[in-house]
């Protein structure tokens, strides 16, 4: 990939760049670009750059570059009851990703800012990651995330607000073979709503033509494995010489949900242009405060690297 740092060079200090996302984000409340969105959010194992923030840290020190993303989206989630019927008009919202990365240098880094806005629910997050090649195929990252969650009280008038800060840790190995490995702890201090979560990721490319990638994980603290295990599982096709078609499910016992997406990508040496549609079940799960739900998205995203 030439995007890569092939030779591990000088030191040239990380530069931490201010970018702008505003998302509407599903169970989770995670932001996922467009191509997350293609593969269903699976990737911990891939060598992905405008991600830093937003999945594993690590892959940024591979990039001796700096990119420019900027993402428009709809969203539209319908709830139904427990017969699937449908017992509230569909929430709607507009969707914008804007992300600054620099990748220079021996060590990388990138901060961003991410804004949910709906009628009944607001969130807000500052996040910085960082990350810094240990050897020629392997690198460590971490990112810092500072949230503010806002939500209507019984009043359906005020708010009330929580505000809580989290760190994930990843690290990225990539092997000769076509291989690259990923593993990722989010929030092992469990100051979120979804703490202590393990992912190890794995993506093999064959020939440039064919990219699958798997993620499997669960939380790794206490003997819950089976009831909070989720996997991901993503494929890339390349049609034409710059355009990539992208499928991906996935589903998350824990957050009691499953979701399917499917894209396309056009790249060039310095731009990429990106296409997804992803449709995303909720089930309903009383200590999640959940509803049955189903929610659409479309996204596309245009990232120019220089």
């Amino acid at each position: 990939m030439k995007f890569f740092r092939c030779k591990y060079t000088t030191f040239f200090g990380p530069i931490l760049i201010f970018s702008f996302i505003m998302a509407y984000a599903s169970a989770s409340q995670n932001f996922e670009t467009t191509r997350l969105k293609s593969t269903a959010g699976a990737g911990v194992g891939s060598i992905l750059m405008d991600e830093s923030t937003v999945l594993n840290p690590a892959p940024l020190a591979f990039f001796n570059l700096s990119a420019f993303y900027i993402q428009k989206a709809t969203a539209t989630q319908t709830f139904a009851n427990e017969d699937s019927q449908t017992v509230t008009a569909p929430e709607k919202s507009e969707q914008l990703g804007v992300i600054a990365s620099d990748g220079r240098g021996k060590a990388a880094g990138s901060i961003s800012y991410n804004k949910i806005d709906i009628d009944s629910e607001k969130h807000k997050r500052m996040a910085a990651s960082v990350a810094y090649r240990t050897g020629d195929n392997t690198a460590i990252g971490l990112a810092y995330k500072m949230d503010e969650a806002a939500t209507k009280d019984a009043s359906a008038i005020d708010y009330l607000v929580k505000k809580y800060s989290t760190i994930s840790i990843g690290i990225t190995n990539v092997f000769e073979n076509g291989f690259s490995l990923g593993i990722l702890a989010d929030d092992p201090q469990e100051k979120g709503p979804n703490g202590a979560r393990g992912t190890v990721g794995m993506q093999y490319v064959y020939k440039n033509f064919l990219t699958l990638m798997t993620d499997l994980g669960s939380k790794y603290k206490g003997n819950t494995f089976s009831e909070n295990m989720f996997y991901r599982i993503g494929a890339q096709f390349s049609l034409f010489k710059d355009i990539y078609l992208r499928i991906g499910t996935n589903y998350d016992q824990g957050l009691a949900s499953k979701s399917k997406g499917i894209g396309l990508s056009w790249i060039q040496p310095k731009l990429m242009l990106d296409f997804a549609l992803q449709s995303i079940t909720l089930m309903q799960r009383e200590s999640l405060n959940q509803k049955n739900s189903i929610e659409k998205e479309s996204s596309i995203s245009l990232s120019y690297r220089f």
